[in-house]
């Protein structure tokens, strides 16, 4: 039951994972068409790349607790309490 599980979150994550980079290319076409219409360096086409591609881990990470954290199951390290004197 419990691989049953597993292979959901998988499965889910994949899923969203392919929506961010299906949002990204689009993103990136049009920003490149923009570019390229006025004239400006297209190098900033690669720099919007490079950090599209370098938040999928984290991206990752998140959306395979994204239950987890909907679900309101936090440790106790994970919350902040703040005191007023």
């Amino acid at each position: 039951m419990e691989q049953v599980n597993r292979n959901k979150k998988w499965i889910k994550t994949i899923q969203f994972l392919a929506d961010y980079l299906l949002a990204t290319w689009i993103f990136l076409q049009f920003f490149e068409r923009i570019l390229n219409r006025f004239d400006i360096l297209p190098s900033w086409v690669d720099l919007f790349l490079c950090v599209f591609i370098g938040a999928i881990p984290s991206l990752a990470i998140y959306f395979y607790h994204q239950k987890r954290k909907s679900d309101g199951v936090l440790k106790l390290r994970g919350k902040i309490n703040f005191n007023r004197n």
